[in-house]
């Protein structure tokens, strides 16, 4: 079987356009079961990593989140070049470009001195991979969250992604026939009258939030978020089982902060900015990150 063409036609960004955004919690786009050519998704399904691969010998709680990045993917070790590949051709599309077409009234609107640096071109972009700094990293990533054994869990309750994240682009490659319930992902705002602090990973108290929809996680199917102070998700907690929860998705990323939030006793976001940088020279010493494929 010839691979199919493993560019930004995979996400499919030029057929959408401000029209078909949702903004009710926040803004984002959700195609349920058609997201790719079905062609191009079992193509990428045939090949997904095994489990084995993101454990790399070591063992981990259940719901657990590994990621392997585009630089690990880039360099084919133990998984199938189809992924290498498809992180070159993220990398240089204009992915960028697309999402601020497609999401840019709502950036204007939250972070307005990015939208204008944007318009002038004075934005320079990267990925990470390429090591160099840069205004705006880009990474195409393939993700697992491990089985779960014994009680449901979480990942983690509702949150807020990291403030320094744009959009983030997921495509669903679950197992298939799925036998392990859960993971939808929820989208919720903040409950009026609640003045919520967030803690560690931004998690917020589920009493300060209320859930507006339900996204089911389901194959081929793909959510696209811009984040902002409003963009709190969570996944529904996984059922025990034997299955992983996929997905291949593209993280663009700001070099600093985008905003800030209210932060709950001892999770100071000065600190966690010092933090980052001595954990990703650590990971990249060791090669042996909880969250990465070594």
């Amino acid at each position: 079987m010839r691979a199919p063409t493993m560019d930004l036609s995979i996400y499919g960004l030029d057929r959408f356009g401000p029209d078909d955004v949702a903004t009710d919690p926040f803004p984002h786009i959700f195609v349920p079961g058609s997201a790719v050519a079905e062609s191009t998704y079992q193509y990428l399904y045939d090949r997904y990593p095994p489990l084995d691969f993101f454990l790399a010998g070591r063992t981990f709680e259940g719901n657990h989140k590994i990621h392997c990045t585009g630089e690990r993917a880039k360099t084919g070790k133990d998984l199938d070049l189809c992924w290498g590949e498809l992180v070159r051709n993220i990398e240089r599309s204009d992915v960028f470009d697309q999402l601020m077409r497609i999401f840019g009234p709502w950036v204007e609107k939250e972070f307005p001195e990015l939208a204008a640096r944007a318009r002038r071109g004075d934005l320079t972009l990267s990925t990470r991979s390429d090591r160099q700094p840069a205004d705006v990293n880009i990474e195409q990533q393939v993700s697992l969250h491990t089985p779960v054994s014994g009680a449901p869990r979480a990942e983690r309750g509702p949150h807020l992604k990291t403030c320094t994240k744009l959009f983030v682009c997921m495509l669903f490659v679950p197992e298939e026939p799925t036998v392990v319930g859960g993971g939808d992902f929820v989208a919720c705002r903040r409950r009026p009258g609640h003045t919520p602090s967030f803690g560690k990973g931004q998690a917020i108290g589920a009493d300060d939030v209320e859930e507006v929809d339900r996204l089911p996680y389901t194959r081929n199917s793909m959510l696209i978020v811009m984040n902002s102070p409003r963009s709190i998700v969570y996944n529904v907690p996984r059922e025990p089982g034997p299955q992983a929860f996929r997905y291949t998705h593209v993280v663009v990323e700001s070099r600093t902060p985008l905003f800030d939030i209210p932060r709950a006793p001892g999770h100071d976001a000065t600190w966690r900015r010092l933090a980052r940088p001595v954990r990703e020279i650590w990971r990249n010493i060791t090669g042996n990150h909880p969250g990465y494929v070594p």
